[in-house]
Parts: C-alpha cells; structure tokens; sequence
C-alpha cells in the first residue's frame, strides 16, 4: 500500500521503499528479472537461477536490520556478503540439479516453480528453521499453484514473463514465514496418488537426479552477454549488430575493429561447447542451432 513503511523493514534497492520481507521479495525479484540480464541454465528444464536473489536479499536485509535494533530473527544472525554468496550457490545448486533432468516446461509449467522452491529452501535456513521445518516449506512450495508457460508464449506474451520470478520469490517467503509460525507440512505432496504433483501436473513420472548437491551449477551457469534475449536467438542479434557495424566503417578501418569486436558466431560456438564439456544433453541439441 502507497506510504506504508515497515520498521526494520526490507528495503528495495534504488528506491525509498521499506517494506515486508514478502512484499520486499517481490519488489526485488521483478527489478533484477525485469530488463533479462540473468544467468541462464540450460538443460532439461531452463531457467535463470539468479532470479532466487529476490527472496534471498529481501530475507538478509529485513534480518539483519530487524537484528541490530534488538531482534532475535534467525538465532540472532546479522548477514554478511558471504552469507548472501553462499545462499546464492545453495539456490543456484537446488534449481539448477533440478532442472537438469526433469522438464516443466513440457507439462506446460513455467520454471519459476524451480525459483519458489529453491528461495524455500534457502530463507528456511536464514531463518533458522529445523531440518523438519525446511521440509515442511518445501513441500508447501511443491503444492501451492504453479505458473503456466502461457505467458511467456504467442498469443500471451506479456510483462509477467519480466515479474513471475519476483512473485515465486514472494510465495517462496510467504510459506516459509507460515511455516515458521507452525503450519504444517504435505507429507506426500509429489507422490501421493491422483492428488500428488506427479499424477496431476507431471504426468505421473517421478524427478530424476543425475548428480548430489554440490555447487556444479554456480560454476557453470551461462550469462546474457551483450544482450537479453533467448538463447537461440543471441547470437542472430549479435551477428545482425556486426554486420550493421562493418557497413558503417570505412573499408579501409575494417581490419582496426577485428580486434575489438569479435565474430558472435564464433562466440556463441565457444559458449555452446563449453555446455558440451559439462555433459547437458538437452544443450547439444540446442547447440546445433548454433552452427
């Protein structure tokens, strides 16, 4: 609501807001999705795992601030860069694992579901939630409604593809704060049968996993270098962008800017092998493209 402060409050970053950790993640979460300079992880499922900062920035300010006026948020625990960095790489690990094996989007769910469920499991553990209590949250992200792919296709592309990450972040922290305060878990949310997450949105198959957690994925996410858009189309706007530069410069000039502007073909056959090396077989497939 328009002039509503919080004490201690999440602040939103750019901006004079001070506000509820899950208004806070919301706020956060569009603002670094919105212009789609992400990461990006490309496998079974694709996704940008840099979208759980939403929740996790919100949680670490509202914490901490709420922590040194006198607070006993999460044990008592003021956050620093390196708690912030390892909450990163636990999302990161937790979305990018399940995304290499399992596809939502062929069920017709949006990836962010992955986005709700990683920001769960990691603010459980900045809040200082027990082992049962972090379960409980996940399983309450498993169940809660998940987003359809719809938007971010023809005839229903629009703004929401630019803020469904900032409200997964929102749920995320919303059911983890339920939880805290005593709701309870869905025991069986994915297997249980006609009404569980695998029967009714997964078509009865259950999640494979091809590696433990580790932190693989933070150290080999993709980035949207020079510009945001879908992996198959970068390299198009790169070259088209190259083209239109090399017609603008005088002939004479041409052999000054090799240098300086590399050929994007080129580039994103070096981006598309380095996936090779990492064993995503959804990204071979898509790396042909590239060629």
């Amino acid at each position: 609501m328009e002039g509503t402060t919080v004490p201690n409050g999440t602040r939103v970053l750019g901006t004079p807001y001070q506000l509820d950790p899950i208004n806070g993640a919301f706020n956060i979460g569009a603002m670094i999705r919105w212009l789609d300079y992400n990461d990006c992880w490309l496998a079974a499922e694709w996704g940008h795992p840099s979208d759980n900062l939403g929740g996790i920035l919100a949680v670490a300010d509202w914490v901490s601030r709420t922590n040194r006026a006198g607070g006993k948020l999460g044990n008592g625990k003021i956050f620093k860069i390196k708690d912030v960095l390892e909450g990163m790489i636990k999302a990161h690990e937790i979305q990018g694992c399940l995304a290499l094996e399992n596809s939502f989007n062929k069920v017709g769910l949006d990836h962010v579901v992955l986005v709700k469920v990683a920001t769960a499991a990691v603010v459980s553990k900045m809040l200082g939630l027990s082992e049962k209590q972090t379960a409980d949250a996940i399983t309450q992200a498993w169940v809660d409604g998940q987003s359809l792919r719809t938007y971010r296709h023809s005839p229903n592309t629009m703004s929401r593809k630019s803020w469904a990450a900032g409200d997964a972040c929102q749920r995320a922290v919303n059911l983890v704060l339920k939880v805290q305060r005593g709701e309870q878990g869905v025991t069986t949310v994915l297997s249980a049968p006609t009404w569980g997450f695998y029967d009714v949105l997964f078509k009865g198959k259950k999640f494979e996993f091809q590696r433990p957690y580790g932190s693989y994925v933070m150290e080999n996410v993709l980035f949207k270098v020079s510009y945001p858009g879908r992996h198959r189309l970068r390299p198009e706007i790169l070259m088209s962008s190259l083209i239109d530069f090399r017609s603008r410069v005088p002939f004479a000039n041409r052999h000054r800017s090799r240098q300086a502007y590399p050929r994007p073909a080129k580039a994103a056959r070096q981006v598309c092998r380095r996936h090779q090396r990492h064993h995503h077989s959804h990204t071979r497939s898509l790396c042909s493209d590239y060629r």
